[in-house]
């Protein structure tokens, strides 16, 4: 079972929410209009406004691009988000492209006067796979100055005047028409100072996508605990400039919110802004999600295990056997009163025939308490042991098999406790 430490989970859910909104890099003019296009998932209606877009498809309701016209923009599915792009076609047609793969639309029919609503009006169903948390509005969009609660995540903030706040899969995304700009508050699992600066200070990195940012300057005190910091570099291969606020709740976890932009574009207001949204946010207590009680009750006081093992023999010349094999095995009890303890063994033999036999075995064992945590639209289990030291890891399911980080373990019996 792979360990992941807390500061390099929370720098790939930061990396998720960077790619689970439209940045704002710089759009250019399409001959694209407002309507209904034709593509090989079905019809879908195209809405404008300003550089902003946003395609509904009719026939599948989980199914959402946004982002800027003749730039970046966001492909979402239940399954999550993928970063894509627009490709202006002939005679104002388009395809979105990402990942080797294109989709194209064909228009059928433009909106009269060439204006369709504006792109505030998305389907829910396409940007968060959970319910709505509760607020003070009891909506999931805010606007002009409106105070947003959100219960799951434990914090509450101010929306700026002249912005929109809308919910999705990594937290609340504020956006100006104006600018073009996205801001996101987002919920985190860091627990102290140190641990978040230094998870800041390693900045982000995907050979994968095309990312590399970096902390650019020094970090800055934000309030008493928290801490503001500037990143440069590359997000899908884009130039980028972005720059963040991370608060600490009382307790554990606490909020960021991060501004992302192409250098142009980005200047002291959007700072500006980021800085009066992380001086309005404050704490609440947090409702318990109803994905972290299914898995709580999923997953207390039972057992997870993985065993690997392979043998393989032959005999040599002289008719002398030779041979090789190991066995490792992991267990994982999580036991009902909060608890739990990690095992690991691994043995290994080496038969030679006239050389010998050699071998070997390695224990490992760590124990302290677990949690579950709703962290932007990801369920987490939280485990922290007896030195101190915390990891957190991506649940999931895959078949019969608990994703742990993506390593699968099968349910086996009722956890060992009472060591």
């Amino acid at each position: 079972m792979r360990i992941r430490s807390r500061n390099a989970f929370y720098s790939s859910l930061f990396l998720f929410a960077l790619i689970s909104v439209a940045i704002a890099l710089p759009g250019r003019s399409s001959a694209a209009t407002p309507g209904i296009y034709d593509s090989e998932l079905g019809p879908a209606e195209l809405k404008i406004e300003g550089a902003r877009f946003v395609l509904h498809f009719r026939e599948l309701a989980d199914f959402l691009i946004e982002g800027t016209v003749g730039g970046t923009c966001t492909v979402t599915t239940l399954d999550g988000s993928v970063g894509a792009s627009w490709v202006d076609r002939p005679d104002g047609q388009f395809a979105i492209t990402g990942a080797g793969d294109a989709l194209e639309f064909t228009l059928l029919e433009q909106a009269p006067d060439g204006i369709i609503d504006d792109v505030s009006a998305t389907s829910e169903s396409a940007t968060t796979d959970a319910p709505p948390p509760p607020s003070i509005t009891t909506a999931t969009k805010a606007a002009d100055g409106d105070p947003v609660r959100d219960e799951y995540g434990g914090y509450a903030f101010r929306c700026p005047k002249g912005w929109k706040a809308k919910q999705g899969r990594a937290g609340w995304t504020i956006r100006s028409a104006a600018s073009g700009v996205s801001i996101i508050v987002m919920a985190h699992t860091m627990n102290s100072r140190t641990e978040l600066r230094e998870s800041l200070r390693a900045g982000l990195h995907s050979a994968e996508d095309g990312t590399a940012l970096s902390l650019d300057g020094d970090l800055e005190s934000f309030g008493e605990s928290g801490a503001a910091s500037r990143f440069r570099g590359t997000l899908r291969g884009e130039n980028v400039e972005a720059y963040n606020v991370a608060l600490l709740a009382p307790g554990s976890g606490g909020v960021s919110i991060l501004a992302t932009a192409d250098p142009s574009q980005f200047d002291e207001e959007i700072r500006g802004k980021v800085r009066a949204i992380a001086a309005s946010v404050s704490f609440i207590k947090k409702t318990v999600h109803p994905e972290v009680s299914k898995w709580n009750s999923r997953l207390a006081g039972g057992r997870f295990s993985q065993v690997e093992s392979d043998f393989s023999s032959s005999s040599n010349l002289s008719g002398q056997m030779t041979g090789s094999g190991y066995l490792i095995e992991r267990h994982l009890d999580l036991c009902s009163d909060g608890s739990y303890r990690f095992q690991s063994s691994s043995d290994y033999s080496v038969n030679a025939a006239a050389a010998g036999v050699a071998g070997g075995a390695s224990t490992d064992s760590k124990q302290g308490r677990w949690d579950i945590d709703f962290v932007q639209g990801h369920v987490v289990l939280n485990l922290h042991d007896s030195t101190g030291e915390s990891f957190a890891h991506l649940l999931g399911v895959s078949g019969d098999q608990i994703l742990f980080n993506g390593v699968g373990l099968d349910p086996n019996g009722r956890a060992a406790c009472g060591w």
